[in-house]
């Protein structure tokens, strides 16, 4: 073997070896950077007693049993349901058919709540859309403080965007969703499943939208 290439065998060594301890380092942090980038779209607010519970559209009815719960702990004394006032089947039924913020009300009035504490505030298509249609509802009533309940995923930009709508409204908007073992949402290992997939994605692109188009920020 030649002076030479035995200079390069060590420096060839060298390179492989902290190659692999860069793969492996890789290996090692990349699923927790990916949890952690998903963590970043779950926030939560410290809850007090307020005059509603908002549970928004959407969620697989989870966000209308978060919602009842909070009722039934005393923590607001109405119930407001949001969503599209659409037909939920006007292919399979003439005329009119049962909207999904009807469903949700029927529902939450056989879980118990009073039909007298419901308010229904249906039309918005959007988060935003709900903020808004939210914030009228909420002057209509004279309420002075909420709590908004969604999905886990959901809450960064539901908060910014009802902090940026609620703005100087003198409201008090707190965002809550389910405990992680009672939730569809699930940070560990997101990339592994279809709907934590979607919703992380999902999340990632619309925030990008609502920053760009509506001035609405993740930190709002």
């Amino acid at each position: 073997m030649t002076r030479s290439r035995r200079r390069i065998l060590p420096r060839i060594a060298r390179f492989l070896a902290i190659t692999a301890l860069v793969l492996l380092a890789l290996a090692w942090l990349t699923p927790r950077l990916m949890e952690a980038y998903a963590r970043s779209f779950i926030v939560e607010d410290d809850l007090q007693p307020s005059d509603a519970v908002v549970a928004l559209a959407g969620g697989d009815g989870e966000r209308l049993h978060a919602a009842v719960q909070l009722y039934k702990r005393d923590l607001a004394r109405r119930l407001l349901i949001t969503g599209p006032d659409v037909p939920l089947l006007p292919v399979y039924t003439p005329g009119d058919s049962l909207t999904q913020g009807e469903a949700k009300r029927r529902i939450a009035v056989k879980r118990g709540i009073p039909a007298e504490s419901i308010v229904m505030a249906l039309g918005a298509t959007s988060t935003l859309e709900e903020a808004q249609t939210v914030l009228a509802a909420c002057r209509e009533q004279k309420w002075s403080s909420i709590i908004v309940v969604t999905s886990p995923f959901h809450t960064r930009r539901s908060r910014g965007t009802f902090r940026t709508v609620f703005r100087d409204s003198g409201i008090r908007v707190a965002m809550w969703h389910l405990p992680p073992d009672r939730t569809v949402d699930n940070p560990k290992r997101w990339w592994t499943r279809e709907h934590d997939t979607m919703s992380v994605v999902t999340e990632s692109v619309k925030t990008v939208f609502y920053a760009y188009n509506h001035r609405i920020f993740p930190w709002s």
